[in-house]
């Protein structure tokens, strides 16, 4: 089950790194882990590390990241990320209640604007 979840978080990160992520006025940014997830237990808290760059290279301060995580169950978990180190990179620390395999992405900012 453990290389199910291995590869379900392969699959998020090729998508991250394949796929531009569109920023408030039509530009993109790259998220970049740290480092591949691995030896994610359930009940343990996991801690994730990430780089947020515009037009993949400039470090992108003041956001307010998430990580959703699912379950085929339909459980659906919410993890804020803070900011930490060097500029444009955000940590966030996840804990999977239960065994299985969970897909996750993270997302560095909203389209919904606030006026």
């Amino acid at each position: 089950m453990l290389s199910r979840f291995r590869r379900a978080l392969l699959l998020v990160t090729i998508f991250t790194f394949a796929f531009a992520i569109p920023v408030f006025a039509g530009g993109w940014a790259v998220i970049s882990l740290d480092e591949l997830p691995v030896g994610v237990v359930a009940g343990e808290p996991y801690t994730v590390g990430f780089t947020v760059l515009q037009h993949g290279r400039t470090p992108m301060t003041d956001l307010s990241p998430t990580v959703t995580a699912r379950i085929a169950k339909g459980e659906i978990l919410t993890f804020f990320a803070e900011p930490q180190g060097k500029p444009g990179h955000y940590m966030a620390t996840l804990t999977f209640p239960t065994n299985g395999e969970w897909e996750w992405s993270i997302q560095a900012f909203t389209m919904d604007l606030k006026r």
